[in-house]
């Protein structure tokens, strides 16, 4: 076989544009990062991915609560972990704890001030604040 001639080049061309499919493909591929248009949008369908979970966890702690990344989570992480028991010991159905409070407890106390060096820290920090001024 020798090399491939212009007349060759051609055919392959009006081949390869007959088929929508391939006409279709170029241009998604000539227009964004191929990468990214050859993964399978079914994985990410909702009526597909629904059959995936078995399990319902029923909702508790409501209402949602949002730090909206200023730097709170362990407060929110904290307090969030204690309003389901505390909700079922009341039989409450919405509750929430006063992170602002305890959070502005914790700067007044200047409890943070210096650099921690264990994560259990932030749980002292919860307990002494908690202790000393409330939830």
């Amino acid at each position: 076989m020798g090399p491939m001639t212009v007349e060759q080049l051609g055919t392959f061309r009006s081949e390869f544009l007959k088929d929508e499919k391939n006409v279709l493909a170029q241009n998604l591929v000539s227009k964004s990062d191929p990468q990214l248009a050859c993964v399978s949008r079914g994985v990410y369908d909702l009526n597909v991915s629904n059959t995936v979970f078995t399990h319902k966890i029923s909702d508790e702690g409501k209402p949602v609560s949002n730090q909206k990344a200023s730097g709170r989570c362990w407060l929110f992480a904290a307090l969030n972990a204690m309003r389901v028991p505390f909700m079922k010991e009341l039989n409450l159905e919405e509750f929430e704890f006063s992170q602002n409070y305890l959070f502005f407890c914790d700067k007044v106390g200047s409890t943070t001030s210096s650099t921690l060096d264990e994560l259990d820290e932030f749980f002292q920090i919860l307990i002494i604040i908690s202790l000393k001024y409330g939830t």
